[in-house]
């Protein structure tokens, strides 16, 4: 077992972290709807299934103890907290909402999901660009005054600048994407797996794509997915990834990429997104309602502190952005 380790002072960081983006949230849009104060552009809402295929045995632990399949709901998204071109460097998201019991989705999504589902977030990229949540006190602080390079590159002092955070995030606003159904994905972060710390990773699988080109359609991430899914479905393997060497593969800072030669990825599941239409209006209210954080979990707790920011702060938005929306009272 793995054991985190909680700075002093953390919790009052959280909060110091919460309060600026609630702020940021009711000052950005004072009236009407409340978009995502993260991760703000859809670019679709799709139905899946997740099969678990029965991996490793040291991995059988929560949802992968045994085979069977699962439904599931996946938005993807940009990163940003502003709708822009597709074309603008940004971060790709995915988050992946699998439904643990046989209750309709109309009885989950809009009660306490604790128990009821699993939500797995991811983006492209291998790591994630803040150390912890000392560091995510500044970061907040300077994206909400306009200036998030000021993070990476603050004063005149280069001994202090961040280089390490700024290449993380290169890695993944650079890279060039034409088509969501074909990169792949990781957890950046550990979750609980059994007795091990984890992280999980997405890699497209089944048939060669259809081939698109990038164009210039602000929206070209969307429609390229649209028109996938028409044509054919889409599949990605669900690997994970477990903590061999604590000094090596810290769950504490999510900017040091775990070593596959310390510790490979194992193939544990198949995510299946079927043929489909999601370009529709009634797919984008729910991809706007929706609530996806690491605090719905049963087996697979999050582990370190950019996770017991996210489980907050999540929470707490998602709460307030559904109540000004009228999805709760």
């Amino acid at each position: 077992m793995t054991l985190e380790t909680v700075p002093a002072g953390e919790e009052q960081d959280i909060k110091t972290i919460l309060a600026s983006l609630k702020q940021t949230a009711e000052n950005g849009e004072p009236t009407g709807s409340m978009g995502h104060l993260v991760h703000r552009k859809a670019h679709g809402l799709l139905e899946a299934t997740l099969t678990i295929d029965g991996g490793p045995e040291h991995l059988r632990f929560g949802l992968f103890e045994r085979p069977g399949t699962y439904q599931c709901l996946i938005r993807f998204s940009n990163g940003s907290g502003k709708v822009q071109k597709d074309s603008a460097p940004d971060v790709r998201g995915v988050a992946i909402k699998v439904k643990l019991n046989d209750r309709d989705w109309s009885d989950v999504l809009y009660e306490n999901e604790t128990g009821n589902t699993q939500d797995i977030l991811m983006s492209n990229g291998k790591v994630f660009f803040v150390r912890d949540v000392a560091d995510y006190v500044e970061f907040t602080r300077q994206n909400a005054n306009g200036t998030p390079l000021k993070f990476f590159f603050g004063g005149y002092n280069p001994f202090r600048w961040r280089f390490h955070e700024a290449m993380c995030l290169a890695g993944s606003i650079f890279e060039a994407v034409s088509n969501l159904l074909t990169i792949r994905y990781g957890s950046q972060t550990a979750f609980q797996i059994g007795p091990y710390a984890g992280k999980f990773l997405l890699v497209p699988s089944g048939q060669p794509a259809p081939q698109f080109k990038r164009n210039t359609s602000p929206n070209f991430l969307r429609e390229t997915m649209a028109n996938h899914l028409m044509i054919q479905p889409a599949s990605f393997d669900l690997l994970i990834q477990v903590q061999s060497l604590p000094d090596k593969m810290p769950v504490e800072d999510p900017t040091v990429e775990w070593d596959e030669k310390l510790s490979p990825f194992y193939k544990v599941g198949t995510l299946h997104l079927p043929v489909q239409q999601f370009d529709n209006a009634r797919c984008d209210k729910l991809a706007e309602s929706l609530s996806f954080t690491p605090g719905h979990t049963v087996h697979h707790r999050p582990l370190g502190g950019i996770n017991r920011v996210r489980m907050a702060v999540y929470s707490a938005l998602s709460a307030l952005r559904r109540r000004r929306n009228g999805v709760l009272k």
